[in-house]
């Protein structure tokens, strides 16, 4: 995975978590969504300061939130190889 950019959606707790967590251990850069910004926030405390970790509060209940995401993890990393949608 090293280079690559992966999208977890639900990215902040359990089993998102630790997806998205593997997927910086083997190298790739991380975004990652949840339904709070402290959700987010506490999700990428220790992540972060890879400078491969970020994440976006998104309600996926609303249409335009997987739009809004897919452009973020465009935005602050140049591309997106992997999605994974656990929400």
């Amino acid at each position: 995975m090293q280079g690559k950019v992966a999208l977890v959606t639900g990215g902040t707790r359990g089993i998102g978590h630790g997806i998205a967590r593997r997927y910086l251990e083997e190298g790739a850069s991380v975004f990652v969504s949840g339904k709070s910004a402290a959700a987010v926030a506490a999700a990428g405390a220790g992540q972060d300061k890879t400078g491969r970790w970020a994440g976006l509060a998104q309600d996926l209940e609303h249409p335009d939130a997987p739009a809004k995401l897919v452009r973020a993890t465009l935005d602050r990393f140049g591309r997106l190889d992997t999605l994974v949608n656990n929400a």
